[in-house]
């Protein structure tokens, strides 16, 4: 469930990080110590009731003291130091009790204090306690029966001892984290919770290291045990907005996510630091509702618009694949994607008005890459234009120029541009087998060629992946829409560069099927004259065929047109022969 606040004060391809925020944070643990390296306990008198004698409260501080004082790593607060905090806040020792107690060790940095209750019970009297840190980590004493001020300090004391083991696995399980060792601190705080099972410390280093395994279910639980305890525990609330975003419960994720930021008003740095863990956990929507509500609540602050622009655009791009996935790739704009891309034209157009030529490379990229999604592609060719001027060393400035200089249709520059792209940084990879497959959408077969041996000389791709690539083309939008004589270049080229027989069989028997159509078409006046066109090309279909036995030994289907194929060549030409001898 998702815990909310009772006093509630308010309702890939983006390059995000320029600003250094913090994302999910590891909890500190406690490391306060006394000049000797003992942590302090302040061990007031237990509180009495019915009639329990206020001696017998103070000898079972008094013996908690002597157990602790013998301890290598506590030591119970010295008289004298205790005296001098009282003095300093107008204190008496007779006034300390649990409340007054943790206050005076919050003003006086001591780490941990002993609460206690003693009452008469049936059976004697009966001492409760528990201690308690700064940070409100509590463990309880099991109630302790008995009137001898020794043997219940030593049972309270044994608690103890098992309370300091229970820090020291959430100290060292914290270290773990900080190191990004997520199985021992898993395994140091797992330990941990079964000592004190209401550890808020434990349960947070827990559900966090669960998270940086990816078993968001399990760190769910953890989280939501731990908010159940501290509805306000903000890196909880941070990290169960996180996972329940990876588990796709967006709206719970944003409800997470808009309680810590309830804990954190009007801080705009705060804002960004969630929206990004949304965006990072997979919500890029919600990180833009994250960031517009900030809008709402009356903060013009560009740089909030500037990220309302970069959300927008990833969230309309998750949101087109979306459709694409369900509706095929040529399915036209979903009216959830344009809006967004509308969204984020219109914050980074902001943006960019506002700043000019001193404009983020980001904010032009993404504004260029929104516009020309919107099919604005004069004004998309409009910004590019200017960007590349002003901005003349950013290779993301030109490679989103190249894009929408491709959607205008204006491929050669496109591939020109991209040409800037490898002179500005050699190292990028895929550049030139995007470069091919422009032109090779564009029917430049021999320039797509050139492009991809480059491509491959440059380790983008393998050859066979590009030979598959060119031919795929070839026969998809050539072959199958009944272009067969406008295949063959995608063919010839693509032979150049497949390493595997069945490959190159493949080809060889679809570039046989053009000439064996052919053959059919030219030969079928059955005359002298187109028996004498039809032979070789009936030869070259044979030719092809024989060379293909590769593609036939892929599956039964693909032998047996094959060997279909050869033997209708065969008697094709044939006919063609005999035509040719009636003729003469």
């Amino acid at each position: 469930m998702v815990y909310t606040l009772s006093s509630r004060r308010l309702t890939s391809f983006l390059a995000i990080a320029v600003l250094a925020l913090a994302g999910l944070v590891v909890a500190t643990p406690l490391v306060a110590q006394e000049p000797g390296g003992r942590f302090r306990v302040l061990v007031p008198n237990p509180e009495v009731e019915d009639g329990v004698r206020e001696r017998f409260a103070r000898d079972v501080a008094n013996e908690v003291k002597k157990l602790i004082d013998g301890m290598t790593t506590h030591r119970s607060m010295p008289k004298r130091d205790l005296n001098d905090l009282l003095k300093k806040f107008k204190l008496r020792e007779r006034d300390l009790n649990c409340v007054t107690s943790q206050q005076l060790a919050m003003q006086g940095g001591i780490e941990l204090v002993m609460c206690g209750t003693i009452r008469q019970a049936q059976d004697g009297m009966e001492t409760e306690a528990y201690f308690i840190t700064q940070d409100q980590t509590q463990f309880d004493v099991p109630p302790v029966h008995g009137s001898n001020a020794k043997e219940v300090a030593q049972q309270i004391f044994n608690s103890f001892e098992t309370f300091v083991t229970q820090l020291s696995l959430v100290h060292y399980c914290n270290e773990d984290l900080a190191a990004s060792q997520w199985d021992g601190a898993l395994e140091k705080c797992s330990e941990a919770l079964e000592l004190n099972p209401t550890s808020q410390s434990a349960m947070y280093g827990r559900g966090y290291a669960l998270m940086q395994l990816e078993d968001y279910d399990q760190s769910l639980v953890s989280l939501q045990n731990l908010l159940e305890l501290n509805p306000i525990h903000q890196e909880g609330l941070q990290a169960a907005g996180f996972v329940t975003a990876k588990l796709g419960m967006m709206e719970e994720s944003r409800e997470y996510f808009n309680q810590y930021l309830e804990l954190n008003p009007g801080n705009i740095q705060v804002r960004l630091t969630i929206a990004l863990d949304a965006l990072k956990a997979g919500d890029p929507e919600g990180a833009l509702e994250i960031v517009e509500q900030g809008l709402v609540d009356g903060a013009d602050d560009l740089q909030l618009i500037e990220y309302a622009g970069y959300f927008a655009s990833s969230a309309a791009a998750e949101a087109e694949a979306a459709n694409k996935e369900a509706n095929g790739d040529e399915a036209a704009m979903s009216v959830e994607a344009r809006e967004l891309y509308e969204k984020a034209a219109d914050y980074l157009g902001r943006v960019y008005a506002e700043e000019g030529d001193e404009v983020k490379a980001d904010v032009l990229v993404q504004l260029m890459n929104s516009t020309s999604k919107l099919g604005r592609t004069d004004e998309a060719l409009e910004i590019g234009a200017k960007a590349v001027v002003s901005k003349p060393d950013e290779a993301a400035v030109w490679q989103a120029y190249a894009a929408a200089l491709r959607s205008a249709g204006k491929v050669k520059e496109a591939v020109e541009a991209l040409d800037s792209v490898l002179a500005l940084d050699p190292g990028i990879t895929h550049i030139r087998a995007q470069q091919g497959q422009w032109l090779l959408q564009a029917d430049e077969v021999q320039a797509a060629a050139e492009a991809f041996k480059k491509a491959v000389d440059a380790g983008e791709l393998d050859a066979e992946g590009a030979g598959m690539n060119i031919f795929a083309v070839g026969i998809n939008e050539k072959f199958q829409k009944g272009d067969q004589a406008g295949a063959v270049p995608y063919f010839e080229a693509a032979k150049e560069f497949v390493t595997k027989p069945e490959s190159l069989g493949m080809i060889n028997f679809f570039h046989g099927l053009v000439y064996f159509y052919r053959g059919m078409e030219v030969g079928k006046p059955e005359t002298l004259e187109s028996a004498q066109q039809a032979l070789p090309i009936f030869q070259r279909a044979r030719e092809l065929f024989n060379q293909s036995s590769a593609y036939g030994d892929t599956s039964p289907d693909a032998a047996k047109s094959l060997a279909d194929h050869i033997q209708n060549t065969e008697v094709y030409i044939e006919i063609q022969e005999a035509l040719i001898k009636r003729g003469r």
